[in-house]
């Protein structure tokens, strides 16, 4: 007859201590981690409210109630970050609210929380957020908050020459990606490998007379292994990183204030841009008008995303296979 495994017994502040980490892990991962079985994890969360008041009465603090306050603002201020960037239809993946969270835990100076996948999964539920597809034309474009903006651009950019007008818009470039599609033989086997998903944000900006800024390119690496032998001052584009790649408000501001010290000789600037998270209001500019475009209008009202961002792409593209080609 096998011999029964020998039960844990957890003490008081261990039961405390595992329903700390049960908040931001899945019961399995717990029960791993506590040296108990799943049931014991989930009968203790049964009685948490009883084991917290115990443990309030016997350590005489508010360490509990501290965590839980700092919990629900990192969830109200991912929740407030999510919402933002879904008005302007932005795509969220599951790694950038992560990503986002734990951004917010480092703001608010507590290291012991992991945006694990069971934080993700309640967070998820919670918020009644869910994953799907995003097909079509979604955000329907407001006829009238278009036709108001055109009316009233020429007053905006009353003072302006045509070479004084400029657009700004980022976009995401897969600069590994290949083609997903091949023409193949009559009877052969079409298997496509795993596309790369390394990425760059590449902010153009281009005036209504095609007189071109350098690119700002926004990478991971501030020196990536492929630029070794290069600095980045020498690159034939501004070349700047963080951890995601993302367009940031700081990363928009330095480019703003670049923008003032390269055109010193011009009187005036009116740059356009969207009115997405990254981009905010610079104040104190000298020759630089900062307008926004109206939100979830820049597929009518964007120049460069009446296929500049598009030909950008194609022309990189073309670029990228003559480079594979001539290494073949």
């Amino acid at each position: 007859m096998a011999q029964r495994k020998e039960l844990k017994e957890l003490t008081l502040k261990e039961k405390v201590d595992l329903l700390h980490f049960l908040e931001s892990s899945s019961q399995t991962k717990t029960a791993e981690h506590f040296g108990v079985s799943k049931t014991t994890v989930s009968n203790i969360q049964k009685h948490k409210h009883e084991y917290l008041k115990r443990y309030g009465k016997e350590r005489g603090d508010l360490q509990w109630k501290r965590r839980k306050t700092f919990l629900d603002e990192v969830n109200k201020a991912t929740l407030s970050w999510f919402k933002q960037l879904r008005t302007v239809n932005a795509r969220i993946s599951r790694p950038m609210i992560q990503e986002v969270a734990k951004k917010f835990t480092q703001e608010f100076g507590v290291a012991d929380f992991q945006a694990s996948s069971g934080w993700l999964k309640k967070f998820k539920l919670c918020h009644k957020i869910s994953q799907k597809v995003l097909c079509g034309e979604s955000n329907e474009v407001p006829l009238e908050v278009v036709e108001e903006f055109i009316n009233k651009f020429p007053d905006l950019a009353r003072g302006f020459k045509d070479d004084e007008i400029f657009d700004a818009d980022e976009c995401g470039l897969f600069f590994k990606a290949m083609p997903d599609r091949s023409l193949i033989t009559k009877g052969d086997k079409c298997k496509r490998g795993k596309l790369s998903k390394e990425r760059f944000t590449v902010l153009l900006c281009a005036s209504s007379t095609r007189e071109k800024l350098k690119a700002l390119v926004n990478g991971k690496s501030a020196k990536p292994r492929a630029l070794k032998n290069l600095k980045p001052e020498d690159l034939p584009v501004t070349w700047r990183s963080n951890k995601c790649a993302w367009m940031t408000g700081a990363l928009f501001k330095e480019w703003i204030r670049g923008i003032e010290e390269m055109k010193k000789k011009k009187l005036s600037i009116l740059l356009t841009v969207d009115n997405c998270p990254g981009h905010q209001q610079v104040n104190h500019l000298t020759n630089v008008t900062l307008k926004f475009l109206p939100p979830n209008t820049t597929s009518k009202t964007q120049p460069l995303d009446q296929g500049i961002v598009k030909t950008f792409k194609i022309h990189y593209q073309a670029q990228l296979l003559q480079c594979v080609i001539t290494k073949t």
